[in-house]
């Protein structure tokens, strides 16, 4: 059986668009209508900064550690990356109080 070369083009194709409409998903938690990330969104993420070293370094000497938290940074970085942010973006986002 001969493959088909239109096969793996479609493939990615595919793939594009449930990334692009996953990605929306992420938009639609963080951010508004308008665009700019929510007051609940920049609550998330100032918290996802500090906890996830988002902008800072996550060498550890015991490589479990370090392994963790390049974990944690890894889904951080998903989230902006799905949201349009890069890391550098989120230095004004600290944490906030509820009031």
């Amino acid at each position: 059986m001969a493959s088909d070369p239109v096969a793996p083009d479609f493939l990615e194709l595919v793939q594009k668009s449930w990334n692009a409409r996953r990605a929306l998903h992420y938009q639609r938690v963080f951010l508004d209508n308008d665009g700019t990330v929510s007051l609940s969104g920049r609550k998330v993420l100032a918290d996802l900064r500090k906890f996830c070293r988002v902008d800072r370094s996550t060498f550890e000497a015991d490589p479990r550690v370090h392994a963790l938290l390049e974990g944690r940074r890894e889904v951080a970085l998903r989230i902006l990356t799905m949201i349009g942010l890069k890391g550098e973006d989120l230095a004004p986002f600290v944490e906030v109080s509820d009031e």
